[in-house]
C-alpha cells in the first residue's frame, strides 16, 4: 500500500462510515476497482480509530455532559433514558454479532450480495425518508424503538447495507426526529465501534501484521479529517436531501455494479 491508497482508502472510510451509504461495500469495490489488493488488518483498526475519534470530538460536549451527570450520583440523572436506549440498542447487535458474524463474512461478502443490498436499502431509505417527510409529526426514541434499531444496526453486518443507513431507515420508519435521530444513531455507534476495535486488536496480537507507519498515520488522519466532514455534512443537511441523495446513490452504484 502506498500513502496515496491510505489517504483514498481513510477518506472513504471517514465519509462512507457516517453517510447512509456503506463503507464495508466502498472499502472492498474501491481496491478491487483499482487492484489494490486488501489492505492488512492493522490499517483496518487505525482507519476506524479515525472514525471513532471523530464522533467523540465532535459530540465531545454532549458525552462530557452525560458522564458529569452519572458521575455526580443523583437520584435522577437526566440522561438515564438515553443511557439506557443506548444498552437496549447495543444489546442486539453484540447477540447478532456473536450468533451470525460467521455465517456472514463466509457467504454474504461477495461482490453479488453488495449489488443487492446496495439496492434493497437504497430503496428502504428513499421510501423511509419520503415517509418521514409526508408525516410531519415526530416520535420520541422509545425503549422498543431503540432496541429496533439495535437489530438494524446488527444486520448492517452485511456488507452493503450500511450501519448508519439501517439505523436511520428504522428511526425515519419510526418517525423520531432528524436532528435527535442523527445524533442518537453517531452516540450508538461509539460503544459498536469500540467493541470492533478490541476484537481486531485482539486478532492483531494473534498476527500482527501492516504497513509502515507513514501510511497508517495518514490512515488514520485522512479517516478522521473526512469523518469530520461527513458529520457535520449529515447535520447539516437531514432536514434536506441528503437522505434521498444517498439512497439514489446506493441505487445507481448497485446497476453500475451489476452492469459493468
Amino acid at each position: 500500500m502506498t500513502i496515496f491508497q491510505s489517504i483514498i482508502l481513510g477518506i472513504v472510510q471517514g465519509i462512507t462510515e457516517f453517510l447512509p451509504i456503506s463503507s464495508s461495500a466502498h472499502l472492498v469495490l474501491i481496491p478491487e476497482l483499482f487492484n489494490w489488493g486488501e489492505h492488512s488488518l492493522t490499517f483496518d483498526i487505525v482507519a476506524h480509530a479515525g472514525t471513532l475519534l471523530a464522533i467523540i470530538i465532535y459530540y465531545r460536549k454532549r458525552l462530557i455532559s452525560i458522564f458529569k451527570s452519572l458521575l455526580e450520583h443523583r437520584k435522577e440523572c437526566k440522561y438515564t433514558k438515553l443511557i439506557i436506549n443506548l444498552i437496549l440498542t447495543t444489546i442486539p447487535t453484540v447477540i447478532i454479532y456473536f450468533l451470525l458474524n460467521d455465517l456472514i463474512e463466509s457467504t454474504l461478502g461477495s461482490t453479488r450480495v453488495i449489488q443487492f443490498t446496495l439496492i434493497i436499502g437504497g430503496i428502504l431509505l428513499l421510501i423511509a425518508d419520503i415517509y418521514s417527510k409526508r408525516n410531519k409529526e415526530t416520535a420520541q426514541i422509545t425503549h422498543l424503538s431503540a432496541t429496533l434499531v439495535g437489530v438494524g444496526q446488527g444486520l448492517s453486518l452485511i456488507r452493503g447495507m450500511s450501519r448508519s443507513g439501517t439505523m436511520l431507515t428504522l428511526g425515519l420508519f419510526f418517525k423520531i426526529e432528524r436532528k435527535k435521530l442523527v445524533e442518537y444513531v453517531f452516540l450508538a455507534s461509539i460503544p459498536i465501534i469500540s467493541a470492533g476495535l478490541l476484537l481486531k486488536s485482539i486478532e492483531y496480537v494473534g498476527n500482527p501484521t501492516g504497513e509502515g507507519i507513514a501510511i497508517l498515520f495518514f490512515g488514520f488522519l485522512s479517516s478522521f479529517l473526512s469523518g469530520i466532514f461527513a458529520i457535520k455534512l449529515l447535520n447539516k443537511l437531514i432536514d434536506k436531501n441528503i437522505i434521498m441523495i444517498s439512497a439514489i446513490y446506493r441505487i445507481i452504484l448497485a446497476l453500475l455494479l451489476i452492469l459493468i
